[in-house]
């Protein structure tokens, strides 16, 4: 693509790069390419001279690449803790907007979901103070999540759902906190013509946009809200394609 054959573009002793990869990373995920994203990550943790606070976000984002290919969440989260205290003290505040959205994602994995919760906080914070809008972008979708299983009523899960969408100028993010907003929806309404249509909807937005891993992580939320109203066979044809 255009940004790998911008990074080729670079001499690789170029400090600029270790930052680029990262970045390349995160597009080649969402987009289901994992092994090649875990490859390009690898070159940066594994290279001697990188600089201390790009290695540790390369570290961070390759240990997120890993659970997704199934490896330990338990050994994930607690990278994650350590790497978010490592740029606490390198003082590197702009990247650990994204360590503590990963944090949360990690927390809550664990069932720790007050405790994710408080992450994406902070990382909204420090995303917003630094001007970060595709950690915050992310970070929206996965606090949304985060209130289908932490201490959240459907009420305050609909209106947070609401406010990160009125806040958010992506359209990635507004279809998936609206596709997750669907599942809330469901909780509350059961399978109504609204509900369905805005799951149809949002849907549609997502994989047209080729975001293959979002896409199918909330579909997990849609078969759990399934399950909640005794819908079985919708759960099952929610998770079949996942």
């Amino acid at each position: 693509g255009l940004f790998e054959r911008a990074i080729a573009l670079f001499d690789p002793g170029d400090p600029r790069v270790g930052e680029l990869v990262c970045d390349l990373s995160i597009v080649i995920r969402d987009r289901g390419r994992l092994d090649e994203a875990e490859v390009a990550l690898n070159s940066v943790v594994e290279r001697a001279d990188a600089d201390s606070v790009v290695r540790a976000r390369a570290e961070l984002l390759r240990t997120y690449v890993r659970t997704l290919q199934g490896s330990s969440q338990t050994a994930a989260y607690r990278t994650a803790e350590r790497v978010t205290r490592l740029l606490e003290e390198l003082g590197a505040e702009p990247q650990l907007a994204e360590a503590y959205s990963l944090l949360g994602i990690f927390r809550s994995w664990q069932g720790r979901m007050e405790a994710g919760r408080q992450a994406y906080e902070r990382a909204a914070e420090l995303a917003k103070r630094h001007g970060n809008a595709r950690v915050l972008a992310q970070n929206s979708r996965w606090w949304s999540a985060n209130a289908l299983w932490g201490p959240t009523t459907v009420e305050d899960a609909l209106d947070l759902c609401g406010r990160i969408r009125s806040e958010s100028d992506s359209r990635l993010t507004a279809a998936a906190v609206t596709y997750l907003e669907g599942a809330f929806l469901l909780m509350r309404d059961g399978s109504s013509d609204a509900a369905l249509q805005q799951l149809a909807d949002a849907a549609a937005v997502l994989e047209e946009l080729g975001h293959v891993v979002s896409r199918e992580s909330v579909r997990i939320a849609v078969a759990i809200a399934y399950l909640f109203t005794g819908e079985l066979r919708r759960a099952e044809e929610e998770l079949r394609p996942a």
